[in-house]
């Protein structure tokens, strides 16, 4: 049975996973010249759209920081990760919403089989745990490009 007392939970945790996401997403969209993946990235022209996606700096330090040139570049990890991640996070967030929605209208079509079918669907989506490790991993992979490319750039700079 889907009522508005079990949408609500999940429309706030769909909600606060986007927010994890988003600050895991800044943790592997910062572009360097260095970086192994360097070749491939995506340029985004959008202004408020690159002040969202693509982070200025990688640590505090200000040799963290991106080239003013390069901060419109959103790296191949960070180009992978939000494709999968908000685009999983989105359909997560309209269907939580669409139950919402027919929970509050007492509709009678949550009864339905498709409805049924859509409410397993997304609790695969929600708790599946190959999505979590996909988002916690992909900004450790995104470091270990970052460091291994840093070392390998330091190593030919002392030559």
């Amino acid at each position: 049975m889907i009522t508005v007392e079990v949408c609500l939970p999940l429309v706030l945790g769909t909600f606060c996973e986007l927010l994890i996401a988003y600050f895991l997403e800044q943790l592997c969209s910062c572009y360097f010249p260095f970086l192994l993946s360097a070749k491939c990235y995506y340029v985004i022209k959008t202004r408020w759209l690159r002040t969202i996606l693509i982070s200025t700096q990688i640590t505090r330090s200000s040799e963290g920081k991106t080239a003013f040139e390069d901060r419109n570049k959103l790296p191949l990890i960070g180009c992978i990760y939000c494709i999968v991640v908000f685009t999983w996070i989105f359909c997560e967030i309209l269907i939580s919403l669409i139950f919402l929605i027919l929970a509050i209208l007492e509709s009678e079509f949550l009864y339905s089989k498709f409805i049924t079918e859509l409410k397993s669907f997304e609790e695969m989506l929600f708790l599946n745990h190959y999505f979590l490790l996909f988002m916690a991993g992909m900004p450790v992979l995104y470091r270990l490009d970052y460091s291994l490319g840093l070392r390998r750039w330091q190593k030919r700079q002392k030559r």
